[in-house]
This record gives structure tokens, C-alpha cells and sequence, in this order.
């Protein structure tokens, strides 16, 4: 009996796998190369050579990265890094799921006889994929060793995006606390628009008061005690007796 979930899978690996072969346009793989040379630390062909293992495609690597570079914009060589890192991190997840479904797969091929021989026609693909399972887990370390490498690649993907966040709010905080020379040195100008004037004008929306007018009796008074002459001495001859003492009044 053939394997009908594997060849689906397989199938359906080379489908998805036709439709996503990168840039097509000219200017869409200039985008996706230069995403590796950003910041100058991530060498031409290194993705390829490194990241990426037969049968995999660089250019989707490429647009894996450049999608975080965008969303993190990194504005360091460290924090280019960091998001490198988280690319190649979030790759190699994938990888370990897809090692991991054909693993199943492939030991479902090797179970199906033995299966279809206990089970009959009850023997239903659910079936034959749980006794795949738990085979590989009673007698092979393969899926307890891709579950440790999933996980370990999940806790390097938070630990480096945790990371990634704090530097970036530390050069924001930096950025916010550089002094600013025109609070410390002011313009002269500056204090002059702003210092007090000096005058005797009420101050704005204050009730300006003038002087009542001067009556016609206030001007006379001063008038006259300016211009009245003061009044004759008496003459001293006059109040004097011819003996020489003082008339009587």
C-alpha cells in the first residue's frame, strides 16, 4: 500500500517550495543583497554559506532578515547584530519543524506494514502517524533532540530581541539627556526681549488715574498767595510819645 500522507507532504513541500523562489525583479534583488551588507558586518554569500544547508533558499533568508531589519531598525552595529542573530534563529526553528515532520513521516512509511497487518481497515492515517510517534519516542532520541534544539533556538530569538530593546532605550535615554547649548548659554538678545522695562507706565489692564482739574477757587488761592503783597510794617515814629514812650491806645 503506498504511503499516502508522505507523498502528500512531499508533494505539498514542493508545491509551497515553487511558489517562494525570492526576488523576481532587478530591483527587488538589489533590496534583498543589500540587506546583508548593512552596516557592513554581514559579508556577501556568508548567508548562503553558513545559514543556509541544501535545499534551503538564500534568498528567503534574505527576506526573513531584511523583514526584521525593517520592523527593528537597528541603528547600531550591535543592534544590526542582534537582529542577524534573531534571523538566523527564527531559520533554524523552521528548520528543526521541518526535520521534524519528515522524521514522523519517514518512520510513518516504516510502520504503515505492520499497522495495516494489525488493524486491517481500521488502520487510519491518524493511526499510523501516532504509532510513528511513539515508536520514535520508545526507541530513538531523534525527536527528544529536535525538541531541545527548538527550544533552545526560541529562548536565542527572545534573548537576543530582550537585548535589542535595551540598547535601543538606552540610546534614546541618551539622546533625550544630551545638554542643549542654547539652554546653557543663552543669547544675549535673548535676556534683553525678556527683562523688565523700565518705566513709569501702569502695568497692561491696569485703571490709569489721572488728576482731578483744579477748581476755580484752588486757582485763585494759589494765585494770590503768590502775587498778594504782604501788609506795611507800622511806622515807628508814629507809636513813640514825644518823650519818647510808647502812645497809649
Amino acid at each position: 500500500m503506498p504511503n499516502t500522507t508522505l507523498d502528500r507532504r512531499r508533494a505539498s513541500s514542493r508545491a509551497n517550495g515553487a511558489k517562494s523562489q525570492g526576488p523576481k525583479t532587478p530591483e527587488g534583488k538589489a533590496r534583498s543583497a543589500a540587506n546583508s551588507t548593512r552596516h557592513g558586518h554581514t559579508a556577501a554569500g556568508r548567508t548562503t554559506a553558513t545559514i543556509c544547508i541544501f535545499g534551503e533558499i538564500a534568498e528567503d533568508f534574505d527576506e526573513l532578515h531584511a523583514a526584521l531589519i525593517a520592523e527593528h531598525d537597528p541603528g547600531s552595529a550591535t543592534e544590526a547584530l542582534l537582529v542577524e542573530e534573531m534571523a538566523t534563529a527564527r531559520w533554524r526553528q523552521q528548520r528543526v519543524w521541518t526535520l521534524e515532520s519528515t522524521t514522523i513521516d519517514k518512520h510513518a512509511g516504516r510502520v504503515t506494514p505492520e499497522i495495516m497487518s494489525t488493524y486491517g481497515e481500521q488502520a487510519t492515517e491518524p493511526l499510523i502517524i501516532a504509532s510513528a510517534v511513539e515508536d520514535l519516542a520508545d526507541n530513538s532520541k531523534v525527536l527528544a533532540l529536535l525538541m531541545r534544539y527548538e527550544a533552545r533556538l526560541s529562548r536565542q530569538f527572545d534573548r537576543c530581541l530582550k537585548r535589542l530593546h535595551e540598547l535601543q532605550d538606552r540610546r534614546l535615554r541618551d539622546l533625550q539627556n544630551e545638554p542643549n547649548p542654547r539652554n546653557e548659554h543663552p543669547d544675549a538678545t535673548t535676556e534683553v526681549e525678556h527683562a523688565e522695562p523700565l518705566t513709569s507706565e501702569p502695568p497692561v489692564g491696569a485703571v490709569r488715574r489721572d488728576p482731578a482739574p483744579a477748581t476755580q477757587r484752588d486757582l485763585s488761592s494759589r494765585l494770590g498767595s503768590v502775587h498778594e503783597a504782604p501788609p506795611p510794617a507800622p511806622d515807628s515814629s508814629e507809636s513813640l510819645s514825644p518823650d519818647g514812650l510808647p502812645r497809649a491806645a
